[in-house]
């Protein structure tokens, strides 16, 4: 069955082979009245840097028997390797299956340990940090923005000690004018010339 048949229950259990699937980790604290997201600095083409969560392709299973890994198998292995860090809980947010048929996944990391330093750091990326949500939502890169949205959006319902802090912070703010924008550049543009 293809991918795009799929229903997300199914997607999460699906093996996925090397390189076939995106996996990222979003998470978040409260600190000081303020909200913070752990992010990466990415340098694109031209190296134009932008941020995203830590994370990253499929790779092949762990013997020549295994097709690949599941969406949470990558996130559990690109988090460590990034941020020097094991996930304890995660749980599914956000994701997408892209005109070239990869498919990205977002989790929102809920808890994790250190247990030593990242064993990876790609040329295009710096080590992980925490920034300012109300900076990170404006310079996260594609489906990054996306899922951080939609994340955020469920928090707001869900989260009452988040929901005080977005306010008191900005967030909302942020947000609704990122929001307003989307839907502009994206929904109501104008339809071309015939």
């Amino acid at each position: 069955m293809e991918t795009n048949q799929l229903n997300i229950d199914e997607l999460l259990v699906k093996k996925f082979a090397k390189d076939e699937s995106f996996s990222a980790g979003i998470r978040y604290k409260i600190e000081n009245g303020k909200i913070y997201f752990f992010v990466v600095t990415y340098r694109g083409q031209n190296w134009f840097a932008q941020l995203k969560f830590p994370g990253g392709k499929s790779e092949d299973g762990g013997t020549p028997f295994e097709k690949g890994e599941t969406p949470l198998e990558t996130l559990g292995h690109e988090w460590m390797e990034e941020t020097g860090r094991r996930i304890k809980k995660a749980k599914y947010v956000h994701y997408k299956i892209l005109k070239d048929g990869h498919t990205q996944f977002f989790f929102l990391v809920e808890e994790d340990e250190e247990i030593g330093s990242p064993t990876k750091k790609d040329v295009d990326t710096e080590l992980p940090r925490w920034e300012l949500a109300t900076e990170a939502l404006q310079n996260l890169y594609g489906q990054h923005k996306i899922a951080c949205i939609k994340l955020i959006d469920k928090l707001l319902v869900e989260d009452k000690k988040f929901c005080n802090v977005a306010y008191m912070s900005n967030l909302i703010n942020v947000l609704k004018k990122m929001k307003t924008k989307y839907r502009r550049e994206h929904l109501y543009s104008p339809r071309p010339r015939v």
